[in-house]
């Protein structure tokens, strides 16, 4: 259950990071807001943004290993935030991530 934990709170700190992200481009889509028709491109973009954030962040527990593969390949967590978990567990996410342990 603590690993979890470590898991969970791990996902979290890098979805932190990618709302920031996706909130200095939204900004930069609202500066350039001209027209109402500007609003539906912009509600578009928005919910393509929520859906990639869906797809990243699966917090089910079958698929945290798979989410830390991912995060770890695009660089958006290191192998230092793996530290905590088990071996076993850390070489998987590595052999998932960049195809070998």
């Amino acid at each position: 259950m603590a690993q979890l934990a470590i898991l969970v709170g791990t996902t979290l700190a890098a979805l932190g990071l990618t709302v920031r992200l996706q909130g200095h481009d939204a900004s930069g889509y609202f500066s350039k807001l001209a027209a109402l028709v500007d609003l539906w491109a912009i509600h578009d973009w928005l919910g393509s943004q929520r859906k990639a954030v869906d797809e990243k962040y699966d917090f089910r527990h079958s698929q945290l290993i798979f989410v830390f593969a991912r995060l770890l390949r695009e660089g958006m967590i290191g192998k230092q935030d793996l530290a905590r978990l088990t071996e076993e567990k850390r070489r998987l996410i590595r052999t998932l991530a960049f195809g070998f342990a």
